[in-house]
């Protein structure tokens, strides 16, 4: 019998020159060294990517869902998930019967004939021995930012070095995203590069890994600072950000500015921005390992109210209200929120709707002694972090 296990963080595997990260590392050779100063610290986002790409493997590796999917994992998670497993199953289907035809699911490669430094793993690597096309295809489960495949430095990392890890002829590369919890973009998106222009992508892997085991590494801002947790303590972002505030903003008049000096300091607004979400993330990251900033405690998020169970709410619904007012409580297919159906409803049936509703902080955050939300205890941070044993 399958059991779902408590999800465990894994040891860090990761190169310091990883595919994840290129985008940072290829412009900002000297981030690398900053980043291995800093402590790792979970992150909920990175928690349920990692839940769902296990989901994700188990469901591929086994052609079903492990048991009690549905308790373990949220099912907006599942949905997801399926997204990316249909796409697979569907693209292994057509797969021609020549034996050197594969897929790979989490495919480790390491080719230390180009870097040592060179590997990693692809989320699923499809291979045809026939047509010579080989396809990678990375799950994101991040619902904020979209990811596009056209010149995406990490799916090209991964395709190349899955490519010379095989060992195999390949004339035609595909990467695919399968991005499903995006809401503002198609779930799934390819692009296609051709074995030369690959080829030509790793010498500039190589040039850039060599650039970080300079001396002394360039340090460059610019938006790749965005995913950098070196944040808080690099020099380069700091001496920018102090350069911006005491030249620039503490000397203008901002009522006497033209339209060229205010795009200026607009244009610089990014770097003091990047370094103040740096120090307030630091921050936060030493409040979370123990070490409080002076004069600042750890407070809930604020609660978001969400449906405990929306098919029995809508069972609810349907036994005590016509056809009429449910149809103005639905969004095809599904229920309107909370608020919404509050607004249909009207006051009078609070108390049902509170019957049917949950309150769920999505977090925590730091915040001034002074903030009147009461402090979360130690006992109750180590079990965000690490679960109840």
């Amino acid at each position: 019998m399958a059991v779902v296990k408590k999800y465990v963080k894994p040891q860090n595997l990761h190169s310091g020159t990883g595919a994840s990260s290129m985008e940072r590392w290829e412009n900002c050779p000297g981030s690398v060294r900053l980043v291995k100063q800093m402590p790792e610290v979970e992150s909920i986002y990175a928690n349920e990517g990692t839940k769902a790409h296990e989901l994700a493997e188990y469901r591929l590796k086994n052609a079903r869902w492990p048991q009690n999917h549905q308790i373990e994992y949220p099912q907006e998670m599942i949905d997801a998930v399926e997204v990316y497993v249909n796409y697979v199953e569907a693209k292994s289907k057509i797969l021609s019967r020549n034996s050197e035809s594969k897929r790979m699911l989490e495919y480790k490669f390491h080719v230390p004939s180009m870097h040592e430094g060179f590997r990693g793993t692809a989320d699923c690597a499809i291979y045809d021995g026939d047509t010579k096309h080989l396809e990678i295809v990375d799950y994101k489960h991040g619902a904020g930012v979209e990811v596009s495949p056209e010149k995406n430095t990490q799916l090209m990392y991964y395709a190349i070095g899955t490519m010379l890890s095989l060992r195999k002829k390949v004339d035609l590369i595909t990467m695919t995203i399968v991005q499903p919890r995006f809401s503002g973009g198609e779930p799934i998106k390819s692009w296609e590069i051709e074995y030369d222009d690959l080829l030509e992508f790793g010498v500039r892997i190589i040039d850039a890994i060599k650039k970080t085991e300079e001396e002394n590494p360039e340090l460059k801002t610019g938006d790749h600072c965005r995913w950098c947790n070196a944040k808080p303590i690099c020099p380069k972002l700091r001496e920018e950000a102090e350069i911006a505030v005491k030249e620039e903003f503490a000397v203008s008049a901002l009522a006497n500015l033209d339209q060229d000096s205010i795009g200026m300091l607009l244009s610089k607004l990014d770097v003091v921005e990047e370094w103040v979400k740096g120090v307030r993330e630091f921050g936060y990251q030493q409040a979370k390992l123990g070490n409080m900033p002076t004069g600042f405690k750890l407070v809930p998020k604020r609660a978001v109210r969400k449906w405990a169970n929306p098919v029995e709410a809508i069972k609810k619904f349907e036994s005590v209200f016509s056809s009429h007012v449910i149809r103005d409580l639905m969004t095809d297919p599904e229920l309107k929120t909370p608020a919404q159906v509050e607004k249909v409803l009207g006051k009078e049936h609070k108390e049902l709707m509170d019957s049917l509703i949950v309150a769920i902080s999505s977090g925590d955050t730091l915040v001034p002694d002074s903030d009147k939300r009461r402090s979360i205890d130690k006992k109750q941070i180590v079990n965000q972090m690490f679960g109840d044993n």
